[in-house]
């Protein structure tokens, strides 16, 4: 599949063959420059002021060259498509990073511990205590109170057995504050115990039951005593000791369509010793939710305590051009229902999570051309369940990923194809665990009916780690999945692909390794064996 590309009255028109249109937000007649509104002093530096004064219009915005500290997001409206002077030369940055410091000693039964810097830790402070280094979810954090500082040694509320010095542990405070008294959805205002924490103008991220995942993000309007005034009702409910977060996507948008983002860097704070509370994908570098042709080109996600581009539940996308690097999360995420689109030309390195993944009922959503390397998990994950079909992987080149090259889990009817990659020296994390392509099936639903072409999938380390090229696998059903597995086996099969034309080099185990009873192999693709067997 080729593109076409051409100018058309100032839209950029790309035409992917049998798939999708996407077009930009606006003429180059249209265009806007953000000078007059810039205010470096303002939480958002007037940006945000200058994205609402094209409120109901179409434009392109520019953003001049320069380094922009936030302390909200940027929320792109219908029509508008936000242009840099280029990447590395406009910088988005956070104003308000967390602090940190690595815990260097404790004391369990005295409950101190002794950090490398305790500087602006009070008597009253929280933290967010990373017991085994690098853990992402919240389940396996601590988060005492601080009781006492002496020096760069402190008293906490909390028992503190979890904490492993072997692991590398650190501490984070300054980010979050916790709900006084509970919230109901609807509500503007909020009370919490920390309000120091706050300025007007910030954001603020906060979880609880309601819509959107039960995720909910506004801005700080206003500050009177521990009541934080906000710019939107609620739209979920919190009880007293729920957190309360400064943390924000950096670019967002939820419900627009005809929206854009290019030639601009969005720079966070994680570093290879400091991973920073994880955002997940609905606080990435760009998130957007429920929006339409969107166009995201030449934009650059670096250093970010999440996804880099995360794009939920839209149609019509063109991400073209794009670099996610060292983010903690994945690099780029397609899912919840994505439609009929095209993620190109990206470059995804050293991202903790895997370099692009699919989740969740992605439809003919596409990746191309791109490099894919060095990441801690899949090069590509999750394709496959629930709901993603008729998806194309090709021209890619995916290696030196910490777990497989490509990984496919279920997926009942995908007709999923994987053409023309170069699949190499993959499962880094652990040697010979993961394949080049993993076509898994899993607890829930067999995988079935993916095509696999013309793949340069092969091993030039010593010692390997990728010593399998492409593997299918069976999975025992969960007890309430049982009655939909196979009635031969009481699996759930990976079964039904075609496996043709892909050349194979140095696996130490095999380069393809069949399960499936129905499945099509090739000839000629070197060594193949039945599971099972030796």
């Amino acid at each position: 599949m080729h593109l076409l590309e051409r100018w058309v009255s100032g839209w950029v028109i790309l035409l992917a063959l049998g798939a999708a249109t996407f077009a930009s937000a606006a003429t180059e007649e249209s265009v806007v420059s953000a000078a007059p509104f810039i205010d470096r002093a303002a939480a958002d530096c007037g940006l945000q002021k200058a994205i609402d004064s094209l409120a109901g219009k179409t434009a392109i915005l520019e953003i001049p060259a320069g380094e922009y500290p936030l302390a909200r997001y940027l929320f792109v409206r219908s029509g508008v498509t936000l242009r840099g002077a280029g990447t590395g030369n406009t910088v988005l940055t956070v104003r308000n990073p967390p602090r940190f410091s690595a815990i260097t000693a404790k004391d369990e039964g005295q409950r101190t511990l002794t950090l490398y810097n305790a500087d602006s830790l009070t008597s009253g402070s929280r933290l967010c205590l990373f017991v085994n280094g690098r853990a992402t979810h919240r389940v396996h954090r601590l988060f005492p109170t601080v009781t006492a500082v002496a020096g760069n040694t402190i008293t906490v509320t909390n028992d503190l057995k979890r904490l492993q010095l072997a692991r590398q542990p650190y501490a984070v405070w300054g980010y979050e504050t916790r709900l006084t008294a509970a919230a109901a959805k609807g509500d503007t205002t909020i009370e919490v115990d920390q309000p120091a924490l706050a300025q007007p103008g910030y954001a603020i991220a906060m979880s609880g039951p309601g819509s959107t995942w039960d995720h909910h993000y506004n801005v700080v309007r206003s500050i009177a005593g521990n009541t934080l005034t906000l710019d939107r009702p609620l739209t979920i409910t919190g009880k007293t000791g729920d957190p309360v977060a400064f943390v924000f996507a950096m670019i967002t948008a939820e419900g627009q369509t005809n929206i854009g983002v290019e030639n601009l860097t969005i720079r966070g704070y994680v570093t290879d010793k400091f991973a920073a509370p994880w955002a997940g994908f609905m606080l990435g570098g760009i998130h957007t939710f429920n929006c339409s042709n969107i166009v995201i080109r030449n934009v650059t996600v670096e250093n970010w305590n999440g996804d880099g581009i995360s794009i939920q539940g839209a149609s019509n996308v063109l991400v073209s051009g794009c670099q996610s690097t060292g983010n903690f999360g994945h690099g780029f995420h397609p899912g919840t229902g994505m439609k009929k689109s095209r993620f190109e030309k990206l470059t995804s390195l050293r991202n903790d999570g895997d370099g692009f993944y699919y989740c969740w009922s992605n439809n003919e959503t596409d990746l191309y051309d791109s490099v894919l390397k060095g990441n801690s998990g899949n090069g590509v994950g999750g394709l496959g369940t629930p709901g993603d079909n008729h998806c194309t992987i090709a021209g890619n080149t995916i290696e030196d990923n910490g777990e497989s090259g490509i990984e496919v889990i279920g997926g009942k009817n995908s007709y999923n194809v994987i053409r023309g990659n170069v699949i190499r020296n993959n499962s880094r994390k652990s040697p010979g665990k993961s394949p080049g392509i993993a076509l898994n099936a899993i607890w829930a639903e067999p995988c079935l009916n993916v095509t696999v072409e013309s793949n340069r999938i092969e091993s030039t380390t010593s010692p390997a780690t990728q010593k399998v090229g492409i593997e299918e696998r069976h999975q025992k059903p969960r007890e309430d999945r049982k009655a939909k597995a196979d009635p031969e086996t009481g699996l759930f099969l990976s079964d039904q692909h075609t496996i043709t034309g892909n050349k194979f080099s140095g696996h130490e185990t095999a380069d393809i390794i069949v399960a499936g009873p129905r499945s099509v192999v090739g000839e000629d693709q070197g060594k193949i064996i039945k599971a099972g067997t030796p």
